[in-house]
C-alpha cells in the first residue's frame, strides 16, 4: 500500500469473517529489502516497526479484544466470529508517499510473536508481501490477499500456488 499526500489513513474494522483471534497491523517497508534473505531478521524488524506505534508501523486491530462494527453469520461460515466491543474508526499518521506492508499475527499478539519468533508455529506472521519463487516471504504458501476499492480494503488469507507470478 502506498500512502497518499497527507499521510493520514483511517481504518474501520467493519466485518470479522474468520475464526482467527490475532492482531493485524502495518509496517513501513522502506529499507527492508536487504533483510529478505534472513526470515527471522525481516520478521523481527517488521514486528519492531509495527509495535512502535509510529509512522514506522502500528497495530491496527486486536481481534482478541476488539469487535467489528457488523455482526452476523457470513455466507459459508459456521458461526458469527465477531466478539468484543467495536472501537470505531481510527486514524493513523504515516509517511506520505511511503509504502507499507500488512502483517497478520494469527491466534497471538504482536508482543507474543516478538518475544519468540517461530516461523513454523501456528501464529507465525502472515505478510501481504509475496515472492513468486517460494510463496509468501519465507516459503509460506499463505498470504494476506488485499482487495481494494475507492474506500474499502478487504483482507483475507489465501493459499497461493508456488511459482505463481500474481501480485498481491
Amino acid at each position: 500500500m502506498t500512502v497518499g499526500k497527507t499521510g493520514k489513513v483511517t481504518i474501520d474494522f467493519l466485518v470479522d469473517g474468520g475464526f482467527y483471534k490475532g492482531e493485524f497491523g502495518l509496517f513501513k517497508v522502506d529499507g527492508m529489502e536487504k533483510l529478505i534473505s534472513d526470515p527471522v531478521a525481516f520478521t523481527a524488524e517488521a514486528l519492531r516497526r509495527t509495535l512502535s506505534g509510529s509512522a514506522l508501523g502500528t497495530v491496527i486491530v486486536s481481534d482478541t479484544t476488539e469487535g467489528a462494527k457488523y455482526h452476523g453469520v457470513l455466507s459459508g461460515e459456521a458461526a458469527d466470529w465477531n466478539q468484543g466491543e467495536y472501537q470505531g474508526p481510527r486514524s493513523v499518521s504515516l509517511t506520505p508517499g511511503a509504502q507499507y506492508g500488512w502483517i497478520l499475527i494469527p491466534n497471538a499478539t504482536f508482543q507474543e510473536s516478538d518475544r519468540q519468533i517461530n516461523l513454523a508455529s501456528d501464529h507465525a506472521p502472515i505478510f501481504s508481501i509475496f515472492q513468486p519463487e517460494n510463496g509468501n516471504l519465507f516459503g509460506q504458501r499463505l498470504v494476506a490477499k488485499l482487495i481494494t476499492t475507492r474506500s474499502e480494503l478487504r483482507i483475507f488469507t489465501t493459499n497461493c500456488p508456488i511459482g505463481t507470478t500474481t501480485t498481491w
